[in-house]
């Protein structure tokens, strides 16, 4: 969980490499940019939380393949 870390920057696509990741918690931080669509091939991913950042652009549709997402 590295939620409220004080995290700045952006992320990388090579996240999409960690296909094992259930929880991506990195919420309420100072990340930019856009949300890479690799994140997509997170399919093992349960929880995404990005909110309180400060992302650019759309929401990727390569996330609609996240069947097993419950918390976005």
């Amino acid at each position: 969980d590295l939620g409220n870390a004080q995290l700045s920057g952006t992320l990388v696509p090579q996240l999409g490499l960690l296909k094992n990741l259930q929880y991506l918690e990195l919420y309420s931080n100072n990340i930019s940019g856009p949300i890479p669509s690799d994140l997509g091939n997170l399919t093992n991913l349960v929880s995404l939380d990005l909110y309180l950042n400060s992302f650019t652009g759309e929401i990727p549709d390569s996330l609609g393949k996240l069947t097993k997402l419950r918390f976005l």
